[in-house]
């Protein structure tokens, strides 16, 4: 008990600036220790490859883009200035994410009870989902980073009501809307935050929530393609209809692990029942509290729900919760000091130990399929061709074949590849098409996840046209007339 009470001694004798300054140089050393340790593959040399092309050629890929222009322009500028290099493609990233930690640390330390900044700054540095995107050259760090210091400002709002802090809600919130699609939900949180927290004055409510729709105005020129894309996701995407099981499973990665979550889980109901028994009152404005609880459910529940009707309830569409989790669990935990006083310490130190402890610093999550692709080279010969199912998979493959020459060639890559009979399968592609694939006595297949549609269709016509089938890897198949 004693090291616990001279630790917290010493907390209380730094500054917020020191504190901030403390978790941004941590946050670094832990994103930039193992920064080129992960293979790049996945979404990652989508946006490589379009960061190579010219303006043009870029413009007319957003058109048909899932995601708006904002990281691609930004990575494209990277890169003209420090090459592409892995290092330095993933640095952005890094320190997006590093960075974000401030706003957790103010919006804890300011806005709820002594010491919530700290300890949520701890579970944000050790989150592995957080860790994952820092070494991601994809826009989740940067949006990560936008959301949180889009929250911090609202905060600000909520508390004064100045017109400085309407001016740089509206910009930043901008900035989030043009950096993701799902940036409308965080302005949707700060809306609903307004509606439920001034519901007894309906004109300032109306007022507040009007000044949420600057980003609108300026959204304008993109208001098009975004209602296209809309339009698009109301047939349906290419994620799968949600299940009881997703929001377990999503709630266990924000957490680090199923052990964690139990212990969130039991830590939520002691909170409520207590707070229902006491007739608690805390000391935290109500508008405060409603926002931080909508920060982390709507993203993690909302979008859930949502997804019964638009699917898309996957992990990098709803990260910009997990700042929201971190603050509204280190706020159960500071709490725990007015309680249970004497426990209260050693159960957080434990919650800590534990969330440290199962951190993954080297963010393999993803699935590793580098090496899949090189035992795909060695097979190929002049006699072989290669399908690669989905085929968005091919500018994962041309950046790892042959040294990635294919990958360098511009807006010309799959008529490169295809002219060494390599050829990339979709939902599109007919019968026609899948027979000039098959033309030479092999093909390899490489077919990244079975249960997809577009794989079955694939796999069943290779067995009906060839004889013999030889097991690579769980996603490699090699088959032989």
């Amino acid at each position: 008990m004693g090291y616990l009470i001279r630790i917290k001694a010493f907390a209380d004798q730094r500054s917020l600036f020191e504190w901030c300054s403390f978790f941004v140089v941590l946050n670094l050393i832990l994103r930039l220790l193992f920064i080129t340790r992960p293979d790049v593959q996945l979404d990652e040399p989508f946006s490589i490859y379009h960061a190579g092309v010219s303006w043009d050629d870029l413009w007319g890929m957003m058109k048909n883009e899932n995601n708006p222009p904002l990281h691609f322009v930004f990575l494209k500028c990277w890169a003209s200035i420090t090459g592409f290099s892995v290092f330095a493609l993933r640095l952005p990233s890094a320190l997006f994410a590093s960075f974000a930690v401030i706003f957790v640390v103010l919006i804890g330390e300011k806005y709820f009870k002594r010491h919530t900044g700290f300890i949520a700054a701890v579970l944000y540095t050790f989150s592995t989902p957080v860790m994952y995107h820092s070494h991601e050259v994809r826009v989740y760090a940067l949006f990560i980073f936008i959301s949180s210091a889009s929250f911090y400002v609202f905060f600000k709002y909520l508390e004064t009501e100045k017109l400085k802090w309407v001016l740089l809600l509206g910009l930043l919130n901008t900035v989030v809307v043009y950096s993701h699609f799902v940036g409308w939900f965080v302005i949707g949180i700060q809306g609903l935050s307004v509606l439920i927290s001034y519901r007894n004055d309906f004109i300032g409510m109306i007022k507040r929530g009007l000044l949420l729709c600057i980003p609108v105005v300026f959204y304008l020129p993109y208001i098009a393609i975004f209602f296209s894309k809309v339009k698009g996701f109301s047939k349906g995407t290419w994620v799968d209809a949600p299940t009881l099981f997703d929001l377990y499973r999503m709630f266990y990665k924000f957490l680090n692990e199923p052990l964690l979550e139990i212990l969130f889980i039991v830590l939520l109901l002691v909170y409520i029942s207590y707070a229902v028994y006491t007739k608690y009152v805390s000391g935290i404005l109500l508008k405060y509290r409603i926002t931080l609880i909508l920060w982390w459910t709507v993203p993690l529940i909302g979008l859930w729900v949502y997804s019964f009707y638009t699917p898309i309830y996957i992990s990098r569409y709803v990260v910009f919760g997990i700042p929201g989790l971190c603050l509204f669990l280190a706020l159960m935990l500071s709490t725990l000091n007015e309680w249970i006083p004497k426990f209260a310490p050693y159960i957080i130190a434990i919650f800590l130990i534990l969330f440290i402890g199962s951190t993954n610093l080297v963010a393999d999550g993803r699935a590793s399929i580098k090496s899949e692709w090189g035992k795909i080279a060695e097979l190929k010969d002049q006699n072989t061709s290669v399908i690669i199912a989905p085929d968005w998979y091919n500018k994962d493959f041309a950046y790892h074949y042959e040294g990635g020459k294919y990958f360098r060639e511009g807006i010309k890559m799959e008529t490169a590849l295809m002219s060494v009979g390599v050829y990339g399968f979709n939902k599109y592609t007919n019968e026609d098409s899948l027979i000039q694939c098959c033309l030479k006595d092999k093909v390899i297949v490489f077919h990244f996840d079975d249960d997809h549609l577009i794989n079955k269709r694939l796999l069943e016509s290779m067995k009906k046209n060839y004889s013999q089938e030889v097991i690579i890897s769980d996603r490699v198949s090699l088959y032989k007339k």
